[in-house]
C-alpha cells in the first residue's frame, strides 16, 4: 500500500462560443426595390439609391428603406440635405416600430431641425425607441434628463434613477459613451448608491470599446485605487493616452503623476506642458495644479503672480480647490495686491456650496470686520453652516458663542486664536502653532491648549511631543475645555505622555461625557465594559453606548449592537442588534456596516435578505473595511443578493488584499490560478499564496508549497515546498501536516526521519485530514520506516474511512479477510 499525495488541481478556463445565427431569408428571390437599392450604393450611384429608397418606402411600406431614406436626406447623400423630409420619413420608419427611426426623429425634435424643436416629443419618441430596442435612443435621453434638459412637467417622471437605469439599456447595447456615463453615476452615487468596484469595471469596458473618456476615468481610479488595487503603470499609459488623443482631464492626471512621482520618477519639467495642455483646454483642474506647479516653484523660484493668475481661472472653472487657494493668495497679499473684500466673498461663496473650512474663515472675517462691515449675525451664520457641514472647529466655536450670549462665559480677546484657526484652515501649520501656543501660554485661551494640544500629539507644524501634549489638554481641560479632557483621558488611559492612570481616566471621561462630549461617553462605556477592570459595569456601559450612539457615534451604535447580541449589560436582542448595527453604518462606522452585512447574511435578529447583505458590505469595504470587502467579494461570487459578478468580486478581493487581509489574498490566488473571472495567471497566483501564507494563512502556506512541488511558475522545489508545508501545520493546516509527513517519509532537505513523519500524520489525523489518517494507517500496515502494527493502522484507517477516504475503507476490508 502507497503513502498518498494530495496535488492541488489547477482548471484551465474554458471559453464557451456559440454558433453564428443564420443569415435571414427573404420571402422572394426576386429582387426587391430595397434589394435594388443597396445595389446601387454599393455601384457608387447614391442618386439612384436615394430614389429607389424613396419609392420602397412609399410603395413597398419597407421600413428599412425608410429609415436609409432618412439618413441619406439628413447627410445630403445623392441630393440635397432636407431636414424637413426627413422628418416625415424618419416619422414614416418610427410607425413601421423601427427604433431607429424613432430615435432619428427624436433627435430631430430635440435640435429643432426640419421644423420646431418639441422635447416632451422628442422626449417621448426616445423613450419609444429605446423600449423598441435602440440602445442610442436609451443615451440620448438618458443625457436629457442628466443634463436637466428636460421640460418641467416631465422631471418627476424621468429622474437621475431613470436615467441610470437608460445609461445601462443603453451599455448593454454596446454604446460606448453609455457605459461611460453609466459608470460616473455610480461612481458619484447619482440616481442609486455607489458601487465604485463596478464603475471601474466599466471604465475598463467602454475604453476597451474605444470611448477616450473612459479610458481617462479608467486610469484616474487605478492611480488613486478607486474601487480596487491602485495600478500606476498601467493608469500611466491609460492617462497617456487619453490625453494624447484629446482628454484634458487625462492630461492633467498623467501630469500630476510627473510632477508629484506617484508610480513614476517625479519628473516636473516633463508634467508643465501636460498641465498647460489640460489648462488650456478647460480643465479647470489641470489650472489648478499648474498655478500648484507655480506656488510651490516645483522647477525654480516660487511665481506667485502667475499661481494667482492660474487659481482665479481654475476658480472660475468651478475648482473648489483653486478658490480656496485664490481667497487665501487674495487675503495675504500674494501675487499681487492684498484684497480682503474679494477674499472675503469667495469664502462666503464656497460656504454657501458646501465647503466647511470656508465657513469658519468667513465667520471670522465676518465677526472681525476684515473685508467688509462686522456682521455677527451672517458670522452665526457661517459658524452654523460649518457645524453642520461637520468642522469640528467651526463646532467648538460655535458652542462658545452660545455659553456667551448665554452669559455663560466671557467674551475673550481672541487674536492669536483666530490667527491660528485661519493659519491651520489654510494649511499652515508652523504658523498655526506658534499662535495656538500663545493663545494658549499668553492668552489663556482653553481652545488654544487644545489645538496646541493636537498638534503636539500628531506632530503637526513640529515634531511630536506627547508629554507636552497631556500637558496642554489637562490645561484646557481645567479651563472648562470639555474636549480636552476627553483627550487627557485618552492619554491617561493608555500611559501615553505619562504614567498609566486608570483611575484619573475613569473621572476625567465622566466629566466630559456630563458635558456632552459623546465621545467621551462611548470611552467611558469601553473601560465599563471590560470585565477584566475592577470598575467594570457591563448595564451602565450600554446606558453609555446607547447615549453615544442617539448623539451621532457610530462606533457607540456598533457597540451597543455587540451588547444587546451577546447579551452582556442587556437582555439578549439579536433584532435590537441588528437595528444598532444599521444604525451604526448609516453613520458612516466601517465595522458596523460589516455587522449589519453579517446580521443579514446570517439571519441575526431578522429574515436572511442577501442583497440587503451585499450592500451593507460594499459599504464597510468603501468605508475601508477589508472584512466587508473579502465578504462583498464572496457574494459576488456566488451570486448571493445580485447577479454573478466575477470582476467586481476581484475587485473587491484585491481591495481587502491592499489591506493586508491574507484570506483576501488567498481568493484573488485561487481566481488567477483557476481563471475564474480572467485569464489564467500562474506568476500572480504564486505571489498571492506567498502573500496569504506570509500574513498566517495555513491554505496559502500549502498550496504554495504545492506549486513549489510540482513546479508550477517555476522550476520544482522540494526542500523549499517542505519549509511552506510545515508552516502551513503549523498554523493548524490538516494537508499541510500530511505533506510535511510525506516530506519526512521521503528525506526531502536531508535522511528519512520516521519520528518525524509520525508526528506530522498524527497531527494531520487529529486535525481531521482524511489524508492524514490514511497516510498513518498506511505507515504502520505497510511498515514505512516504523514497525509494521496492524492493530495500530485501524483506527487511523477508520477514522479516514469516516473522513471520506474510500482507499481506507478499502483497507479496512483488507484487514479483516
Amino acid at each position: 500500500m502507497m503513502l498518498k499525495r494530495c496535488l492541488t488541481l489547477f482548471v484551465a478556463a474554458l471559453t464557451l462560443t456559440g454558433s453564428p445565427l443564420a443569415a435571414k431569408e427573404n420571402a422572394s428571390t426576386e429582387q426587391t426595390r430595397y434589394q435594388a437599392a443597396l445595389a446601387a450604393s454599393k455601384a457608387g450611384d447614391h442618386v439612384k439609391e436615394r430614389e429607389l429608397l424613396r419609392s420602397a418606402c412609399d410603395a413597398d411600406k419597407d421600413s428599412r428603406a425608410c429609415l436609409d431614406y432618412t439618413a441619406m436626406l439628413y447627410e445630403g447623400k445623392g441630393g440635397d440635405t432636407d431636414y424637413q423630409a426627413a422628418r416625415i420619413y424618419a416619422k414614416k420608419a418610427c410607425n413601421f416600430n423601427e427604433a431607429e427611426g424613432c430615435n432619428f426623429i427624436a433627435a430631430l425634435q430635440e435640435d429643432g431641425k426640419g421644423g420646431p424643436q418639441d422635447m416632451p416629443a422628442a422626449v417621448q419618441l426616445f423613450d419609444r425607441a429605446c423600449d423598441l430596442g435602440s440602445a442610442g435612443a436609451c443615451h440620448n435621453l438618458a443625457q436629457i434628463i442628466y443634463e436637466e434638459r428636460l421640460p418641467p412637467a416631465m422631471g418627476q417622471q424621468y429622474d437621475l434613477q431613470k436615467a441610470r437605469t437608460l445609461y445601462a439599456k443603453g451599455c448593454d447595447g454596446n454604446v460606448a459613451m453609455a457605459c461611460n456615463n453609466y459608470a460616473v453615476m455610480l461612481k458619484f452615487a447619482k440616481g442609486g448608491e455607489q458601487d465604485l468596484p463596478a464603475a471601474r469595471a466599466l471604465f475598463d469596458t467602454a475604453c476597451s470599446a474605444g470611448n477616450n473618456d473612459s479610458c481617462a476615468n479608467y486610469g484616474f481610479m487605478l492611480m488613486v485605487g478607486e474601487g480596487g488595487a491602485k495600478d500606476s503603470a498601467t493608469a500611466r499609459k491609460l492617462l497617456a493616452r487619453s490625453c494624447e488623443k484629446g482628454s484634458f482631464f487625462g492630461c492633467d492626471n498623467i501630469g500630476v503623476m510627473l510632477m508629484n512621482g506617484i508610480g513614476v520618477k517625479a519628473d516636473p519639467v516633463a508634467a508643465r506642458p501636460l498641465l498647460e495642455k489640460a489648462c488650456n483646454g478647460g480643465e479647470a483642474n489641470g489650472c489648478y495644479n499648474l498655478g500648484a506647479f507655480y506656488f510651490y516653484g516645483m522647477t525654480g523660484p516660487r511665481n506667485y503672480a502667475a499661481a494667482r493668475t492660474l487659481f482665479k481661472q481654475a476658480c472660475d472653472g468651478g475648482s473648489d480647490l483653486a478658490c480656496g487657494k485664490l481667497a487665501e493668495m487674495l487675503f495675504d497679499g500674494k501675487g499681487g495686491a492684498s484684497d480682503k473684500k474679494a477674499a472675503r466673498q469667495l469664502y462666503a461663496d464656497m460656504c454657501s456650496t458646501g465647503i466647511a473650512n470656508s465657513c469658519f474663515i468667513y465667520s471670522v472675517m465676518a465677526e472681525t470686520g476684515e473685508g467688509g462691515p462686522k456682521d455677527r449675525e451672517a458670522s452665526d451664520r457661517a459658524l452654523a453652516a460649518g457645524c453642520k457641514l461637520g468642522d469640528d472647529i467651526a463646532c467648538a466655536a460655535q458652542k462658545n458663542r452660545e455659553k456667551i450670549n448665554a452669559g455663560e462665559a466671557e467674551e475673550i480677546t481672541q487674536d492669536n486664536l483666530q490667527q491660528a484657526d485661519i493659519a491651520f484652515q489654510n494649511n499652515d501649520r508652523e504658523l498655526a502653532f506658534d499662535k495656538y501656543r500663545l493663545a494658549c501660554e499668553q492668552d489663556g485661551v482653553a481652545a488654544g491648549c487644545h489645538n496646541y494640544g493636537y498638534q503636539l500629539e500628531n506632530g503637526l507644524g513640529t515634531e511630536a511631543n506627547l508629554p507636552a501634549a497631556r500637558q496642554a489638554f489637562t490645561k484646557a481641560c481645567e479651563l472648562g475645555y470639555s474636549k480636552s479632557c476627553n483627550n487627557m483621558a485618552v492619554m491617561q488611559e493608555n500611559g501615553r505622555g505619562g504614567p498609566q492612570d486608570a483611575a484619573a481616566a475613569l473621572t476625567a471621561y465622566n466629566k466630559a461625557c456630563d458635558d456632552a462630549v459623546y465621545q467621551a461617553c462611548f470611552n467611558l462605556g469601553l473601560m465599563l465594559s471590560d470585565p477584566a477592570r475592577p470598575s467594570a459595569d457591563p448595564v451602565r456601559a450600554v446606558a453609555l453606548f446607547q447615549l453615544s450612539c442617539e448623539n451621532g457615534q457610530g462606533v457607540a451604535c456598533n457597540s451597543a449592537g455587540f451588547m444587546a447580541e451577546r447579551g452582556n449589560g442587556t437582555k439578549q436582542d439579536a433584532k435590537l442588534a441588528r437595528d444598532y448595527y444599521r444604525q451604526s453604518c448609516d453613520l458612516d462606522f466601517a465595522i458596523g456596516c460589516d455587522n449589519l452585512g453579517i446580521a443579514y447574511r446570517d439571519a441575526i435578529g431578522g429574515d436572511k435578505d442577501d442583497a440587503s447583505a451585499r450592500m451593507a458590505f460594499i459599504g464597510a469595504c468603501e468605508l475601508g473595511n477589508s472584512n466587508g470587502c473579502n465578504s462583498a467579494g464572496l457574494l459576488h461570487q456566488n451570486g448571493l443578493g445580485g447577479e454573478i459578478d466575477l470582476t467586481a468580486a476581484r475587485l473587491y478581493y484585491a481591495k481587502a488584499c491592499d489591506q493586508n487581509l491574507p484570506v483576501a489574498c488567498f481568493n484573488l490566488g485561487v481566481f488567477a490560478s483557476k481563471a475564474i473571472g480572467q485569464k489564467k495567471d500562474i506568476s500572480a497566483a504564486r505571489n498571492f499564496y506567498n502573500k496569504a501564507c506570509e500574513m498566517k494563512h495555513a491554505d496559502g502556506c500549502n498550496i504554495y508549497g504545492d506549486m513549489l512541488r510540482q513546479g508550477i511558475g517555476s522550476a520544482k522545489d522540494d526542500a523549499g515546498a517542505l519549509k511552506y508545508y510545515q508552516t502551513a501545520c503549523e498554523l493548524g493546516n490538516g494537508l499541510g501536516c500530511s505533506n510535511s509527513g510525506m516530506g519526512m517519509a521521503d528525506g526531502v532537505g536531508g535522511a528519512k526521519d520516521p519520528a518525524a513523519m509520525v508526528r506530522y500524520f498524527t497531527k494531520a489525523c487529529e486535525l481531521n485530514s482524511a489524508l492524514g489518517c490514511f497516510n498513518m494507517g498506511a505507515a504502520y500496515a505497510d511498515g514505512e520506516g516504523i514497525p509494521v502494527d496492524q492493530q495500530k493502522a485501524k483506527p487511523f484507517f477508520e477514522k479516514a474511512c469516516r473522513l471520506g477516504e474510500t482507499d481506507a475503507c478499502r483497507a479496512i476490508n483488507n484487514q479483516s479477510k
